[in-house]
């Protein structure tokens, strides 16, 4: 690898290939390089597929959200193991190996990080359109979580309206005092009712444009 990054540095050895018309060879080292030294492998093209530590292909989107999802939990449950295995009493060995646990954590920990960049890659160079509005699916992924924050703020209003009895303490003699008072609220029950059904149909509409796309959507390195 030395000698390769020499020869792509040296200004002088660009020189000479051009001279002998031997560009394209160095442009295709250059790229071997490139991805040696980023961990890629050698063939990756601009869709190529996820078979890092695991016989599942991933292609699209939505494969790639169910195998982050496996790795968070394959991350999980050996961190837990490791915690459990940093110290023994001499002659009670555990059965799992420190050394090969971290390997495998690792491991999985790469893999998720390149199965989070390509499809944060992916949802910022596609797009959907709602509403006749084009959104990349980055932000169509956002404005779904708004809008749920959203339904969780309406619901959790507290709505009063009418009149109720309130017993006032008269300091002076010390007697309770019977009070009306009267409640108002910045929305009726039934301004809220639609309010949420209209929040929870926008909320549907989106999330079948995400789907559609996580399905369609390649993933690519």
């Amino acid at each position: 690898m030395s000698n390769l990054l020499i020869q792509i540095t040296d200004p002088r050895t660009w020189f000479d290939w051009r001279r002998v018309g031997q560009i394209s060879e160095a442009k295709q080292n250059f790229w071997g390089l490139t991805k040696v030294l980023f961990g890629l492998p050698r063939n990756a093209t601009n869709h190529q597929e996820f078979s890092v530590n695991t016989n599942t292909t991933v292609r699209t989107i939505a494969q790639g959200l169910r195998r982050a999802k496996q790795l968070k939990g394959l991350v999980a449950q050996i961190t837990t193991r490791l915690q459990s295995i940093t110290c023994w009493l001499e002659g009670n060995e555990p059965e799992f190996k420190f050394a090969e646990e971290m390997e495998k954590r690792r491991a999985y920990v790469d893999e998720l990080v390149a199965l989070k960049a390509a499809i944060a890659r992916a949802n910022a160079m596609n797009s959907v359109t709602f509403r006749e509005q084009g959104l990349t699916l980055a932000a169509a992924v956002i404005r779904m979580g708004e809008l749920k924050g959203e339904v969780v703020l309406y619901e959790s209003f507290q709505l009063r309206r009418g009149s109720e009895q309130r017993l006032d303490r008269d300091f002076e003699t010390g007697r309770a005092i019977p009070r009306e008072v009267r409640w108002s609220s910045a929305l009726t029950e039934v301004e809220r009712a639609a309010k949420l059904e209209a929040l929870r149909e926008e909320c549907t509409e989106l999330n079948e444009l995400l789907e559609e796309a996580n399905h369609r959507v390649k993933l690519a390195r």
